[in-house]
């Protein structure tokens, strides 16, 4: 008999935590994804993207907008909002001092005291003291509450992650689509220069009675559209620098020193990638967290169905006058226990614990549809990396032959064989193909930076 009074004693004291742990809490994931070891990979975005950023000044501009971002510094107040609540809940597994002062005059009428002369009908009532009050966790909602916050913690600091993550490749990206326009649009004013130089060419011709009209007409065609073109190069630039202004915080940004680096960014990986990449993505991790938050709640929700017992105590100084309170005032103490037990709440602890289990399988079917997004994005990018550096390649083809056709028109010219005509209509060609290869490099470029971005930014 003895020994179980003692152990239910022990049971008593040391109290058990209600609720899986979710310290360890692994999200089941569906079957037929491949490896999902997050060792797995060739290295491509571990590293920070710092590592994938090869100008300097273009490093400069991403340390700027990861400064000054406004979504950004969003995310940095709730990053401090979320650990002020962890801390909040810490806090509340620790005891309670409360000092407490009473004070007040009370005077009785006649009626009341008909013998004022024997007892005083003025009383001024004065007093301190020093309540202490401890909560012992027996069913671990304290604990749970703290492990919900911590969670919490890890959940918004992925998110922050997460967003660097966007700026950064967002920065990066529209640094690439500036470089790549401006000099397109370079190429397109060669092409409209050339073009207006042919169609004087043709005037004259048309003059002398060498050309027809429709051959004025089909310069003079050739010319407007160029024009047109251009100026469709021209709005994307403008739209480029805006988005890339708002990105950093700005209002403008100059780009022009980019203009000149014609490595901007490292090429991307050549190898296999493993699916165990995804989980080292911040969205991945911090929807992770949040699953284990909603775990670590359920918890919380079942301790509340149970008795709440608080140690509670109190010391003080209590006198009928101010004058009297520490020379003949009362010592007043006391300690015991405050037990609150619930009895009848209509269902609702039964309810609460069915709400958290229900978030708690929220938050996994939300975890397997991140990693699920990850896995896609992952694929999409590396296909549309591959694909643009084969576009690259033959591009590149195409820009020699043009070259060396360009050459070769270059000598017929000096040699008298063709017209100063036929070399303009090379070097229109020899404009569009770099205007065709700034496209394609600007392509692989921009794939690089999302494949980068889909594996998680290496943060």
């Amino acid at each position: 008999m003895r020994t179980r009074v003692f152990l239910l004693l022990l049971c008593l004291v040391s109290g058990c935590v209600l609720g899986p742990d979710p310290e360890t809490a692994e999200p089941e994931l569906p079957g037929g994804l491949g490896s999902l070891d997050p060792g797995s990979g060739n290295g491509f975005g571990d590293s920070p993207w710092r590592h994938l950023v090869k100008g300097r000044e273009l490093r400069k501009l991403v340390d700027q907008a990861l400064l000054e971002n406004a979504d950004l510094k969003v995310a940095e107040a709730r990053v401090r909002k979320a650990r002020a609540r962890a801390g909040m809940e810490a806090a509340q597994r620790l005891a309670r001092l409360d000092g407490v002062g009473i004070g007040g005059v009370s005077r009785q009428s006649k009626e009341e005291n008909p013998f004022p002369a024997l007892v005083n009908p003025d009383r001024s009532p004065m007093g301190f003291a020093v309540e202490f009050a401890w909560e012992i966790d027996w069913w671990g909602r304290k604990k749970r509450g703290r492990q919900a916050a911590e969670f919490e913690v890890l959940a918004v600091e992925w998110d922050r992650a997460a967003l660097q993550t966007e700026v950064a490749a967002a920065v990066v990206g529209e640094t690439l689509v500036i470089q790549a326009l401006s000099l397109q649009l370079e190429s397109m004013e060669q092409i409209v220069e050339l073009e207006a130089q042919s169609l004087a060419w043709v005037g004259k011709r048309v003059k002398r009675g060498e050309e027809g009209k429709d051959a004025y007409l089909e310069a003079e065609n050739r010319l407007a559209r160029v024009k047109m073109e251009a100026e469709k190069y021209r709005e994307d630039l403008n739209m480029a620098q805006r988005a890339l202004a708002e990105w950093c915080g700005r209002g403008t940004v100059s780009v022009g020193s980019f203009r000149s680096e014609r490595e901007l960014v490292s090429r991307g990986p050549s190898g296999d990638l493993r699916a165990g990449v995804v989980l080292r993505r911040p969205d991945v991790a911090a929807s992770t967290a949040r699953y284990r938050q909603a775990v670590a709640r359920i918890g919380i929700a079942e301790a509340s169905r149970w008795p709440e017992v608080q140690i509670v105590g109190a010391s003080g100084q209590l006198s009928s006058s101010l004058s009297d309170l520490f020379g003949n005032g009362a010592s007043t103490y006391g300690l015991g226990l405050d037990l609150r037990v619930p009895i009848f709440d209509g269902g609702e602890g039964r309810k609460r614990t069915e709400q958290a289990v229900a978030a708690a399988e929220d938050a996994h079917a939300s975890h397997v549809g991140v990693v699920l997004r990850a896995l896609r994005e992952v694929g999409t990018s590396a296909d549309r990396m591959q694909s643009a550096r084969r576009v690259r390649e033959e591009v590149e083809g195409v820009r020699r032959i043009v070259g060396e056709q360009l050459a070769i028109e270059r000598r017929r010219v000096a040699s008298g064989e063709v017209t100063g005509e036929a070399l303009r209509r090379r070097e229109i060609e020899q404009a569009r193909a770099e205007v065709l290869w700034w496209d394609s490099r600007r392509r692989e470029s921009v794939a690089t930076v999302d494949l980068f971005r889909a594996l998680g930014g290496g943060w």
